[in-house]
């Protein structure tokens, strides 16, 4: 049985859409398989619930597809990005599309098109909005999206789906059932860290195809170890980083925190036969790395939510680890 089937079954087997509402948080760490887990539940509402046929489930009258906006060259929202742009996106991959640019955050003007849309009859039964991803929600987004779930009459389900659940506004999540999306994954525990990571997030391989940015990954390490002895200079790396964007952040979390688990001495660890020497080029003392894991994730807030010039964020961001290290 496939992953994908096995999470299938188990959402079906608790919730069957005899309510009007339904909100679901989505959570799991492959954006892939998260976004094509809320369209196989769509697909079996219609096929197998109301015993319709649609061939393309995106394009029903009744999903709403709620992403990060594009906008034409007038300032003027062209379309949302699809799950594949999502992620090129969010991964900071790509910022334009045919000469069009991608928004930085899921606006209130979009939740007020969403609440128009709701308002309307649905074609069927029940109408499915899908937000990829909930990380994105500006300010008064977040707040106008509560108020949506709080008050929305319509038959709708909402599915949220999220990447970080401590981004989203706790009065959204308390208004939602948590579903976590388990994702079954080969991972390679013993040819290097740089291999363990790709394993981990099969998504990054969906990155190498849109950008040769993402090789800079496999040298980090080595451009760790020699900023630690002091063989160069940490912002010769600030370009070369800069051009990886959010997936180089990604990388350092899941790197110092494989070397903390390594100093606690934590049993899963010793399954990664890479650790040992992982350590060995990186020797550094628990409470730094406490300190540079807490910093890294303060990092990936700013660079989600603030338009950055990124030359400059990645110098502060290693001459902070350069200190550390």
């Amino acid at each position: 049985m496939s992953n994908l089937k096995q999470n299938l079954d188990l959402f079906l087997s608790n919730y069957n859409f005899d309510k009007s509402n339904y909100n679901f948080i989505i959570q799991g760490s492959n954006n892939l398989e998260k976004f094509d887990f809320v369209e196989s539940i769509i697909d079996h509402y219609y096929n197998n619930i109301l015993n319709i046929k649609i061939d393309n489930i995106l394009g029903s009258p009744d999903v709403i597809n709620l992403s990060l906006p594009l906008y034409d060259k007038s300032g003027k929202k062209f379309r949302c990005l699809d799950n594949e742009e999502m992620i090129l996106a969010n991964y900071g991959i790509i910022d334009t599309i045919d000469t069009m640019r991608i928004g930085k955050e899921i606006t209130i003007d979009q939740i007020r098109d969403l609440n128009n849309n709701l308002v309307l009859s649905s074609h069927y039964n029940h109408k499915f909005v899908i937000m990829n991803l909930c990380d994105h929600l500006n300010k008064e987004a977040s707040a106008s999206l509560l108020k949506t779930l709080e008050e929305t009459k319509s038959k709708t389900v909402f599915f949220l789906i999220v990447n970080e659940l401590s981004i989203i506004s706790e009065t959204i999540v308390s208004r939602c059932q948590k579903i976590q999306y388990q994702s079954t994954r080969n991972i390679d525990t013993q040819a290097s860290f740089h291999h363990y990571f790709l394993s981990k997030y099969p998504e990054i391989n969906l990155l190498h195809e849109y950008s040769e940015n993402i090789s800079v990954l496999k040298n980090i390490v080595d451009d760790l170890s020699r900023i630690s002895e002091d063989k160069s200079s940490p912002l010769k790396y600030s370009s070369s980083w800069s051009k990886g964007g959010k997936i180089v952040l990604d990388y350092l979390v899941e790197l110092f925190m494989t070397l903390l688990k390594h100093n606690c001495g934590n049993k899963k660890n010793d399954k990664l036969s890479f650790s040992q020497d992982l350590a060995k080029s990186l020797s550094i003392s628990t409470p730094k790395l406490l300190k540079i894991i807490s910093f890294l994730f303060k990092k990936k807030a700013q660079l989600t939510h603030i338009n950055v010039n990124k030359q400059l964020f990645f110098d502060d961001l290693l001459i902070v680890i350069r200190d550390e290290l």
